[in-house]
């Protein structure tokens, strides 16, 4: 038996700017049978193929937009779009770094609780039942925005 190496190439699919590793490389196998007497290869038969890094790409969902809020908490600002996007219902990800957060529990615990509260989860899974018509609604008030008018003339 004879083992197959892969390229250090990484095989990709689908699209979205989430990733996530679907499969690490792994060699591959093959036995070959060959005539004793004149040295050439008679048979041959893959066992297993080799395969290289394999990353699933996703979240691209056409006419959505993902917010993401970076480098935070700010003291002055996430409390701000925390009101905002409780009131519009809008839900937005944010990423807190160590020494903002550090100095900020107090709003840590405000973005904690919303998490723990189960309301992202509620909202969403109420949204999908109904046909998710509070979200294509807001598709298409979006869509009438002058902004849109502009983007289609470019």
């Amino acid at each position: 038996m004879q083992e197959l190496r892969t390229d250090p190439l990484v095989e990709a699919d689908a699209a979205g700017d989430i990733l996530h590793i679907s499969g690490e490389p792994h060699p591959g196998s093959r036995t070959i049978d060959m005539d004793s007497y004149n040295w050439t290869v008679t048979d041959e038969h893959m066992l297993t193929y080799p395969s290289p890094y394999s990353i699933e790409y996703y979240g691209y969902k056409p006419g959505a937009v993902a917010i993401s809020f970076d480098d935070g908490p700010d003291p002055t600002w996430t409390p701000k779009i925390l009101d905002i996007l409780k009131q519009k219902g809008v839900h937005g990800t944010f990423m807190m770094i160590g020494e903002q957060a550090q100095d900020n529990v107090s709003l840590m615990k405000r973005v904690l609780a919303d998490i723990q509260s189960g309301r992202f989860a509620r909202d969403w899974m109420l949204e999908n039942r109904v046909n998710q018509a509070n979200f294509r609604a807001m598709r298409r008030r979006m869509g009438e925005h002058p902004i849109e008018q502009v983007g289609e003339r470019l």
